[in-house]
């Protein structure tokens, strides 16, 4: 994490940079006119040449913030075009204006009447076009610089995502790898072989889908609705062997949001959240809801449960650290748009909502 201080070096830094820039160019200006005059001698040729590269060192960064503005406000090119060429002449006059003034002082100091009317009409004929090209040379760097910064932010947001899909994958792993849950899980399978083996061997293949699946590497951020569902719906199906006829499930998604992407290992914290606090700590059971749909540009996904609600108390071992993560992860691939929220229910029960823009691949 960069420190807190970071931002403000980097901008004194940058117009730092920026001056001294111009100074080099203040210098190649002078060097150049000296040996076009030889006579003149170093002072002189300072005298002419370093001028109009301060002019351009203070008016850089109004040009800087100008660009910073229009590349901010994702305005398209046809849009963005006019308002350079309006700023090109704005820049280019007051450039002439403070050149001539310059121009007009030089005369002053060697004794000669400043004439700035003149001398200002002379410097526009001969200097604006240059000016103009300028202006668009130094737009140019600052949206080069901007892009690249662009691009830097980009990278550094893909990797912490990857670090984050990273600690989410492994958090699922460790949750199913919990001894009680896996000791739960064979006794189940232990039970059912002896009562009813084709059941047995259908939650044997279940479990092992699910911790294939919470195993599994995926460069994607995002997976389609569907594959999220398989992975709940294995999961669901070990615990619907334990708790028999405790556990009761409806999955209603609409066929229009089943195809759209949503964040890799999404939904299974939060179903293991509804079954933990909610169905495993009321001795007659419940209903787990899930629900999906498409409320314009948003696409809502609702966990449900009829459990003991959020009045009593969760245990303390890992109560909430599912959902923070959920929350911290839509938070990181969506902004605002994303967002999760827990509430209360009547009479009895949990529900959990989460949303995110419809057709929205994660930010990278």
């Amino acid at each position: 994490m960069k420190a807190a201080g970071a931002p403000n070096e980097e901008r004194l830094f940058g117009w730092l940079g920026i001056s001294v820039a111009w100074f080099l160019w203040g210098l190649v200006n002078t060097a150049r006119l000296r040996a076009q005059v030889p006579d003149i001698g170093w002072h002189k040729a300072a005298w002419y040449g370093m001028p109009d590269a301060l002019v351009w060192a203070l008016l850089t960064p109004l040009v800087v913030l100008f660009v910073r503005w229009t590349d901010a406000s994702g305005r398209s090119l046809r849009r963005t075009v006019p308002l350079h060429l309006g700023a090109a002449v704005v820049v280019a006059f007051l450039h002439s204006v403070a050149d001539a003034g310059i121009a007009a002082l030089r005369n002053l100091a060697g004794g000669h009447a400043p004439s700035y009317g003149a001398i200002f009409q002379k410097v526009l004929t001969h200097t604006f076009q240059l000016n103009l090209l300028m202006y668009f040379l130094v737009a140019g760097l600052a949206y080069y610089v901007c892009y690249s910064r662009r691009l830097a932010e980009r990278d550094r947001r893909t990797a912490e995502l990857r670090t984050q899909l990273t600690e989410a994958q492994l958090k699922s792993l460790q949750t199913q790898l919990r001894p009680h849950f896996l000791f739960n899980a064979l006794h189940t399978v232990s039970s059912l072989m002896g009562t009813d083996p084709t059941r047995g061997q259908r939650v044997i293949r279940q479990l092992g889908d699910l911790l294939r699946a919470s195993l599994k590497t995926r460069d994607a951020q995002t997976v389609p609705l569907a594959e999220e569902l398989a992975l709940v719906r294995a999961y669901l199906e070990v615990e619907k062997a334990r708790f028999g006829d405790r556990l009761r499930i409806d999955i209603d998604v609409e066929d229009a949001v089943a195809e759209m992407q949503v964040p890799a290992l999404l939904l299974q914290p939060v179903v293991e959240n509804a079954v933990r606090h909610g169905i495993s700590r009321n001795a007659a059971g419940g209903r787990i809801s899930i629900r999906a749909r498409r409320h314009g540009n948003t696409l809502r996904l609702e966990v449900e449960d009829d459990g003991p609600g959020l009045e009593q108390p969760a245990p303390t071992d890992s109560a909430g650290v599912g959902l923070t993560n959920t929350t911290e992860r839509l938070t990181a691939l969506y902004g605002e748009s994303g967002s999760l929220s827990m509430q209360a229910v009547e009479p009895r029960g949990v529900l959990v909502t989460l949303e995110l823009p419809c057709g929205e691949e994660a930010a990278a």
